[in-house]
């Protein structure tokens, strides 16, 4: 699991300095992982990237929605497509008034939420792996056919 907690005194005063900055993005790198924090009025939203260049990682697009709604069974941040980077990300949104200490643990909650997103991507089959061979429908009325003819035959002999 990701953690902020030995940054936490400078992450707390970085993101102190920034709030009360004209600057409205901040960039972070923790874990190999860009977070982004943005002011937008009254609000902060913080984000963090899911790189698509994780080897072994597959970014199919119906498999991430549906791990969208178990994701945020358990985590606050949202799945959404950066258009800036042309990846997915994850984003929370919370009032800026609450302060830096949920700002941070909303950050580190992120972070846990990024790792548990690439752990489920990496057990996806990727497209080089051979899919399982699928039944056509004819061969699964041939065979149905076939079992039905034995078992009219089992009961004419019985």
């Amino acid at each position: 699991m990701a953690s902020t907690e030995s940054n936490s005194p400078s992450l707390h005063s970085l993101l102190s300095d920034w709030l009360s900055s004209a600057e409205k993005d901040y960039h972070l790198y923790i874990d190999g992982m860009t977070s982004v924090f943005r002011k937008d009025g009254d609000m902060v939203h913080i984000s963090i990237d899911l790189e698509e260049d994780i080897p072994g990682i597959a970014y199919d697009q119906s498999m991430m929605l549906k791990m969208v709604w178990p994701s945020m069974a358990s985590f606050f941040a949202a799945l959404a497509w950066r258009r800036e980077t042309e990846c997915y990300c994850l984003i929370d949104t919370i009032p800026r008034e609450t302060g830096i200490s949920l700002m941070v643990r909303r950050l580190e909650s992120i972070l846990n939420q990024a790792d548990t997103w690439h752990s489920m991507l990496s057990a996806v089959p990727t497209r080089t792996n051979k899919p399982v061979q699928s039944r056509t429908v004819s061969q699964v009325q041939s065979l149905g056919s076939a079992l039905l003819m034995e078992s009219l035959h089992r009961q004419s002999l019985g």
